[in-house]
């Protein structure tokens, strides 16, 4: 519901989703191979370093503010269907909370 991703977001989580990746395959690996190999150690380095390379990309120059949207600017229609939603979500948690 006007939510966005700005630069900042997309290049903070891009870096922790990269290395939390590489982090989880080099444990699976070590599991699978029941053994230290240095090479998984390597990448999850190099992986440290590409990370911190991304951030420095991402916060390198200053970002432009977006402009928020008022409310006096959506549809009325929009809001009224936005409600809509919002109570038949609740009545839907409602539903399942009480028949458990």
């Amino acid at each position: 519901m006007g939510r966005a991703w700005n630069r900042y977001d997309l290049g903070i989580a891009l870096g922790f989703g990269i290395q939390a990746a590489v982090a989880l395959a080099n444990a699976a690996f070590r599991a699978r191979l029941n053994r230290y190999s240095a090479i998984f150690d390597t990448a999850e380095g190099l992986t440290y370093d590409l990370t911190c390379l991304i951030w420095l990309i991402t916060f390198w120059k200053a970002e432009q503010p977006t402009p928020h949207v008022s409310q006096t600017q959506l549809s009325p229609a929009l809001l009224a269907q936005a409600k809509s939603w919002e109570s038949g979500l609740k009545d839907l948690v409602k539903s399942k909370k009480d028949s458990e």
